[in-house]
């Protein structure tokens, strides 16, 4: 589920040398997320109807009478500049530029939360699977895991390694869990997972030990 990115692009008045009015834009949020939706909020006081809001490097949609969506294509920086109709000229009265950032480093679990831990082997035959999520930001972005691998070492031994698609635990890695042991070590490592925008990523892996 894509949410929207609330950026304030609050605009300021002030009166220039020439009496011409100017809007400055608020400088404290200088950035987009590459491919989510960016709200953009405009002040109460600008008068919505005479605007023409135009973006470099973003498609924009949702116009509504205080706010849009801008939705960067490419990474690097995008450029918003807002219009607004004066009789019959079109003068600009805003322009800010923005960094284009990719989507926060994601993590890899399972359980919604265990990644470098001890775990019985009761919970981990338990569990459904892998989860990818992005923790300690304020969006939600999906990561669907696309394969993994598994390695369990037992008694120094490499009991089992294989690979795996999607991000469920099937009927036959369970069975290997089954027969785990106090002291057995499970690596889930080279997780691919795929992103909204269609993009793999590496994520980090997990190491776990049966207690």
């Amino acid at each position: 589920m894509k949410k929207l990115i609330f950026i304030f692009f609050i605009i300021s008045f002030s009166i220039l040398s020439k009496a011409q009015d100017f809007y400055f834009i608020n400088r404290a949020t200088d950035f987009m997320w590459y491919g989510l939706n960016n709200l953009i909020q405009i002040e109460d006081n600008i008068e919505k109807s005479n605007l023409i809001i135009k973006a470099k490097n973003g498609n924009i949609s949702n116009i509504l009478d205080s706010a849009f969506m801008v939705k960067p294509t490419n990474y690097g920086w995008t450029t918003l500049s807002i219009y607004q109709i004066q009789k019959n000229d079109t003068i600009k009265i805003a322009e800010k530029i923005y960094k284009v950032k990719p989507f926060p480093q994601a993590t890899a679990t399972i359980n919604g939360g265990i990644n470098n831990d001890s775990i019985s082997k009761q919970v981990l035959c338990s569990q459904f699977g892998i989860q990818v999520s992005v923790y300690n930001y304020d969006i939600d972005v999906n990561y669907e895991p696309v394969s993994y691998e598994v390695m369990i070492i037992q008694q120094g031994y490499i009991l089992h390694s294989e690979k795996y698609t999607g991000n469920k635990f099937n009927d036959e890695l369970k069975n290997v869990f089954q027969v785990l042991e106090k002291g057995d070590r499970v690596f889930i490592y080279n997780i691919i997972s795929k992103d909204q925008n269609g993009e793999n990523h590496k994520e980090g892996q997990i190491n776990l030990i049966i207690r």
